[in-house]
């Protein structure tokens, strides 16, 4: 046989290796914020490729670094059209589309990715906030608007620009804009907000200035941040104060602790030793000494919770609260916030989880901090899991598979669909399940989809023939035919006289052969998106023998060299996969 359209192929192969070349560099300059040049080089590797979907999701990326979210999200947009199973395409749509203010869009979007991948962090994150930006939507006018000025404000400072990677800044600045009030408390705490705040005002053509600390706001003589730790055993052990350095006039008073401190000490050395009853006492005692100074209350707490008195750690954090208010002292956020979240870890071990994400959500409102959030996500984690969990029942899975089967038969392919899907939430585990509404997927033209779960079943289940003749059906509707020969000459392997993996070959090469001299942009399109054709073709050897065979087919060399069988392997995928016709 003739072969060809070799320099064509030579061409596309030369062409995958320079795009990614561009691809290195971009993930270079991105990686050092230089955003603009990364969008050149991802640009010139669309050129080259313009169906590799990772290109334009890393582009989509640097445009939403530079706050171009129009730009962002129509490179999002095509990313999910080339590859509608890949998580990440969904991730950067969402993101493009929030902030362009397509909130209900954006929640679509998210929602999609994460019936790709449901335990995706980045989508469950991007589908809370906009949720939570759709519900406060009405509360304030115009603010989405402000948004954008700060951020275009920011952007242009070299300094301040550099903030709006930081997902600490930007989670902050959210709370800002559906809490004014935070306004103050994040000039107070972080010194980022005063220079921000100067280039955006400066920038709106307004004077600020940043408003100066209240000594009201926190009691000086209690408020040692460092000395006062506590002990959370869900995160980590007692800290203990660490001596400081200081001039000889000063250390007498530094060394002194408080009467009700010593006793504090003495507690977290019985905690440390697991000794939590006399830990207690000494707790106690501390609060008897200073009853306002909150951390002692919840160092108490803290040895309730390892002695599974969990009732008694709530009563003593709403004490505490109780006392301050009593007393008629303001407790400075970031304590109130360490209250917050060790009540929360008393309700998430109680299981009571939805309580305890009330409680880990008020504790980030009053102090953002990186473990409380990583608990916070732990816990929503842990709650979903439970739930899908305590749903299981094998029984009534089997019952809506039956009602499925039925509505197959009568050619009503959704209510099918619908009934597998609720059959595979009564068990999850169960093949037949996914390679079922990989049926009615097929029939409903969901390609993508119907591929998913059918590689869910052969995941679950790899020994099935029917299971692999179907996955070569889905192959050969998406005109991956090399991916569909694959799948039925496995199903073959383990059943030799399966008629579906027989008649599905035949049929596939069939359809090879009946498009020689044909150009089908979509079956190309589908086998340079393909990781193992790209492969393929960047391989040396595969490059040198395509160059030979357009330039001296007939050499006695060349011939040889195509007799190889892991080369006549490799090239009859090519041919399979429409990137090598045959004429």
């Amino acid at each position: 046989a003739e072969y060809m359209g070799i320099k064509k192929t030579k061409e596309m192969a030369d062409n995958i290796t320079k795009a990614n070349e561009y691809k290195t560099l971009g993930n270079q300059e991105f990686s050092a914020k230089n955003y603009e040049a990364a969008v050149q080089h991802f640009t010139k590797a669309i050129e080259l490729n313009p169906n590799d979907n990772v290109f334009y999701s890393n582009r989509s990326a640097c445009y939403a670094s530079l706050s171009q979210y129009d730009e962002a999200y129509e490179d999002a947009k095509k990313c999910v059209e080339l590859k509608p199973d890949w998580s990440k395409g969904y991730t950067r749509k969402g993101l493009a589309e929030f902030y362009l203010g397509k909130l209900d869009e954006a929640i679509e979007t998210y929602q999609k990715g994460l019936e790709l991948e449901p335990t995706n962090t980045q989508l469950q994150e991007g589908l809370q906030r906009a949720q939570e930006e759709k519900a406060n939507k009405g509360k304030g006018a115009g603010m989405n608007q402000f948004k954008m000025q700060m951020i275009t404000q920011l952007m242009q400072n070299p300094k301040t620009r550099q903030y709006l990677n930081d997902p600490d800044f930007m989670q902050k600045l959210d709370m800002m804009q559906s809490n004014p009030q935070m306004i103050q408390l994040l000039l107070n705490t972080d010194p980022r907000f005063k220079e921000a705040f100067g280039v955006i005002f400066g920038g709106m053509g307004a004077n600020f200035a940043g408003g100066e600390e209240s000594p009201s706001q926190e009691p000086e003589q209690t408020y040692e941040p460092q000395r006062e730790e506590q002990p959370k055993p869900q995160y980590s052990q007692p800290q203990q104060p660490k001596p400081q350095q200081s001039k000889p006039q000063q250390q007498a008073p530094q060394e002194e602790l408080s009467e009700a401190q010593k006793e504090k000490n003495l507690g977290n050395d019985y905690y440390k030793k697991k000794d939590f009853q006399n830990a207690l006492v000494h707790y106690q005692k501390a609060i008897d000494l200073e009853p306002t100074e909150v951390l002692f209350w919840n160092n108490k707490a803290a040895a309730y919770i390892e002695l599974q008195q969990y009732d008694q750690a709530i009563q003593t954090i709403d004490d505490a609260f109780q006392k301050c208010e009593e007393a008629g002292v303001k407790i400075p956020y970031e304590k109130s916030a360490k209250l917050y979240a060790r009540k929360a870890s008393v309700y998430a071990h109680k299981k009571d989880y939805d309580t305890a994400i009330h409680f880990y959500d008020k504790s980030l409102l009053e102090d953002t901090n990186s473990k409380v959030k990583d608990e916070l996500k732990r816990i929503q984690r842990q709650k979903k899991l439970e739930e899908e969990q305590s749903y299981i029942d094998p029984v009534k899975a089997e019952e809506h598979k039956q009602t499925g089967n039925n509505f197959f038969k009568d050619a009503k392919y959704p209510d099918a669909y619908k009934e597998y899907s609720e059959a595979i939430r009564r068990n999850p585990t169960d093949p037949v399940l996914y390679s079922n509404r990989a049926q009615a997927l097929l029939k409903l033209l969901s390609f993508p989809e119907a591929l998913k779960d059918i590689e869910k079943s052969i995941e679950l289940d790899p020994t099935k023939a029917k299971t692999w003749a179907r996955k070569g059906n889905i192959h050969f509707q998406l005109k991956e035919y090399h991916r569909a020969l694959e799948s039925y000459e496995k199903g073959l392997k383990l059943d030799a006289e399966n008629l579906d993996c027989k008649q599905g070959t035949e049929r596939t090469k069939m359809q090879i052969y009946a498009g020689v001299g044909g150009d089908d942009e979509e079956r190309v399109r589908h086998a340079m998106a393909d990781p193992e054709i790209q492969k393929i073709l960047r391989e040396p050897e595969i490059v040198n023998l395509l160059n030979d065979m357009k330039e001296r087919p007939n050499a006695p060399e060349v011939q040889a060299h195509l007799k190889k069988p892991d080369v006549a392997e490799k090239l009859n995928k090519l041919i399979a996969a429409g990137v090598i016709r045959l004429g």
